[in-house]
């Protein structure tokens, strides 16, 4: 059903992104969709997903080994945003339940064993009331990781490192503490 977004499979920053409201307008916003993503990443492959409206982008921060350990270090919320750019970015998402954050972490740790991932990453939800709905994974750290290192008390671009030497990160202590905020300067 109407409305969806069509997303480039290999965007980022914005671009490759349309929102169709009518089945009228699909083909034509799947042209320009496909063309802006042939030419910012010489990939025009789209997908195609429900559109939620008044939902919160939720992130979990992860790391997966080569023994099969796959960790959460927390979740930011990155829901304000300016033309599909975070804008602002909060961790830990203010409002959520434990459990609930439980959930969308145990939902990350499980996507990133099942497929086989090794490394560090993000994997991005979108939440709406107790319901929250897979939107990609991204294979590297992002700019808001620092927020994550700030209240779990790690580092992830040692994790990154270990786990390219082929060490374990099972025993890797993860704290949780305070509250951290970034926020962009668009310019």
């Amino acid at each position: 059903g109407f409305p969806v977004v069509l997303k480039a499979t290999a965007g980022g920053g914005g671009r490759g992104i349309r929102v169709v409201e009518k089945p009228e307008a699909l083909a034509d916003a799947f042209r320009s969709a496909t063309a802006e993503a042939t030419a910012a990443f010489g990939n025009g492959a789209l997908f195609v997903e429900a559109m939620i409206r008044g939902g919160r982008h939720i992130e979990v921060q992860i790391a997966a080994d080569k023994h099969g350990n796959a960790r959460a270090f927390g979740c930011r919320d990155c829901s304000v945003q300016r033309r599909h750019q975070k804008v602002v970015e909060e961790a830990p998402p203010p409002g959520l339940s434990d459990a609930l954050l439980e959930r969308i972490e145990n939902a990350a740790t499980n996507l990133v064993r099942h497929v086989g991932y090794s490394g560090v990453g993000t994997v991005e939800f979108l939440l709406r009331g107790d319901d929250f709905y897979f939107l990609e994974v991204n294979p590297r750290l992002q700019v808001e990781h620092g927020l994550t290192e700030l209240i779990a008390g790690i580092d992830l671009v040692e994790i990154q490192i270990r786990i390219a030497r082929g060490e374990s990160i099972a025993e890797i202590p993860r704290q949780r503490r305070g509250v951290a905020l970034e926020a962009r300067v668009c310019a």
